[in-house]
């Protein structure tokens, strides 16, 4: 079913990055006028995205985030090869993301 047609404005996720990711390309997928807002639950790993919006990892306090805030746009990049296109919202990477966050967050402590 195709909620964007259907006048959803908002999309709840309890998530973490990966899933992140993904949402996040399904959605560049909608015109631009019916797309609507990714709002986040972080449950995965590391959520440092999440983290860079200032949501709180709590429950209640990630949810009262989503009902009284207004939305953010944020910066996507983009990579585009052979008419494949792909859409990163936090961090382009591969291999071993979470280790590298511990790690740095380790150090900040």
């Amino acid at each position: 079913m195709n909620y964007a047609k259907l006048g959803c404005q908002t999309v709840v996720a309890a998530v973490g990055d990966g899933t992140i990711n993904a949402l996040v390309n399904a959605l560049m997928c909608v015109n631009q006028t019916a797309r609507p807002s990714l709002a986040i639950v972080p449950v995965g790993t590391a959520n440092d995205f999440a983290g860079t919006l200032c949501i709180p990892n709590d429950l209640p306090g990630a949810i009262a985030l989503i009902r009284f805030s207004n939305p953010r746009p944020v910066d996507l990049i983009e990579t585009r090869r052979d008419g494949f296109s792909r859409y990163y919202a936090n961090i382009a990477a591969g291999g071993n993301c979470v280790s590298a966050s511990d790690a740095i967050s380790e150090l900040l402590l």
